[in-house]
């Protein structure tokens, strides 16, 4: 055999092995959720001190400014851990990162259900002007790279400087599924706007894309229908309120995260509270729910709230609940009419925050880390998934970790849900 052969070979073997040490590091990679395909390498480059975002070749004119504001919350969420501190003159500029470098194949940032949210990210090792790369096909393929670069970056305690490890990286990824929601509850009890949006904020970290907002239910009807504004006389109080501006802020500061918004109002059970302003809404005085069927009134005031919703929350799909009602003494028969649009009946599966128990004070320590590993089962691909527990408890001590550093509430993973940490040690063992 010549040599030219035995280099074949050899260069053969080595790639093999590179491959492979590359595929059994996977269990110990501190990036949630699990990406499809990931390669690294065991080098390391920092962040340098101009570190920017370059577009050259993208088609995604970002005129809405998404990608430059996604770019800045990821530096921002990177950079907010410690004080940058380091004295950049002292670094050798083969290893300092200068920016990412994004691509995006589509010019809309038109968010529906099933749109593309692949993404390739690549970090080099060594090189002169280095550039991160992200390639995608849409604007939210590109923020869903920028949520994975954020979570290889780390303070670095000696240099003061945000240090990107195990360079180079070669990720190509994708969602498993295109629904990925977490469902919350402002009916049983009121969530804040601000509220509302960390929620948001928590759930892009995860790669959640939809935001099921279970609006009103027996309990009180906090949202504004100008259709029929008495409606939310059946709030909890005149603050305890939303109005068709705030809905419209959530969908707007959601979409900007690439997450939709999926309104739900609960028809025909649920539905004391829509009775407070409308009585004739209710059967009678002493049955007060589910709605009154027979009456006309109760079809087009739902009629309204449809017309109203579809001027705010964009997503293709709207919730209608129909739970807990005897449907076998109840005729919907021609009334339901109403609707000039197509009924999908479908039940959803994810991590319901039902606000019985919740508040502002709670919610944050109740959704996370749970949600995260519904999060994961719904991106990461089957076969990439542990089926150990244990092989998975590490990571997502560090993901809960990295929500803590990120100003996101989120449990310790012993011990029941919503509850403090034991004893003191480090938020990596609790």
């Amino acid at each position: 055999m010549g040599q030219k052969g035995v280099q074949s070979i050899f260069l053969g073997l080595l790639l093999y092995v590179l491959v492979i040490s590359a595929a059994a590091d996977v269990k110990h990679l501190n990036i949630w959720p699990m990406p499809k395909q990931v390669n690294h390498g065991h080098g390391s480059l920092y962040l340098g001190n101009d570190f920017e975002l370059k577009t050259d070749g993208s088609k995604y004119p970002d005129s809405s400014g998404i990608l430059k504001d996604g770019f800045l919350r990821i530096i921002d969420v990177v950079k907010a851990t410690h004080v940058i501190d380091a004295n950049f003159s002292h670094f050798n500029p083969s290893r300092l990162l200068k920016g990412i470098h994004i691509v995006i194949s589509s010019p809309s940032d038109e968010l529906q259900h099933g749109i593309d949210e692949s993404y390739k990210l690549n970090i080099p090792a060594h090189g002169t002007l280095l550039y991160a790369h992200i390639e995608a096909q849409t604007i939210y393929g590109a923020l869903h790279g920028l949520q994975t670069f954020s979570q290889v970056c780390h303070f670095n305690i000696t240099t003061r400087a945000i240090v990107v490890h195990q360079v180079p990286w070669t990720i190509v990824d994708q969602p498993r599924f295109p629904y990925r929601g977490l469902l919350i509850d402002t009916s049983r009890h009121y969530q804040p706007l601000l509220m509302i949006k960390k929620v948001i904020d928590s759930m892009s970290y995860a790669k959640l894309n939809v935001l099921h907002w279970h609006i009103v239910d027996s309990q009180s009807f906090p949202l504004e229908i100008p259709s029929y504004p008495k409606l939310w006389d059946g709030a909890y109080s005149i603050s305890e309120r939303y109005t068709i501006e705030d809905a419209a802020e959530i969908v707007s500061y959601a979409q900007r995260r690439g997450i939709n918004v999926l309104a739900e109002i609960d028809v025909p059970g649920h539905a004391l509270s829509w009775g407070i302003g409308y009585p004739s809404l209710w059967p009678s005085t002493d049955c007060k729910e589910p709605l009154d069927v027979s009456n006309e009134f109760t079809f087009n005031l739902i009629d309204g709230i449809l017309s109203d919703f579809s001027k705010i929350f964009k997503y293709k799909f709207i919730h209608l609940g129909g739970d807990e009602v005897n449907s076998s003494k109840i005729s919907i028969s021609s009334n339901v009419h109403f609707l000039g649009c197509r009924i999908v009946i479908f039940i959803c599966s994810y991590v319901c925050m039902w606000g019985e128990h919740i508040d502002a004070s709670d919610i944050e320590q109740t959704i996370w880390p749970r949600a995260a590993a519904a999060a994961e089962r719904l991106w990461t691909p089957y076969n990439n998934l542990p089926k150990d527990p244990a092989q998975v408890a590490g990571r997502l001590a560090h993901f809960r970790c990295l929500l803590n550093q990120r100003g996101v509430a989120a449990a310790p993973l012993a011990g029941p849900g919503r509850a403090a940490p034991e004893e003191p040690g480090s938020c990596h063992m609790q």
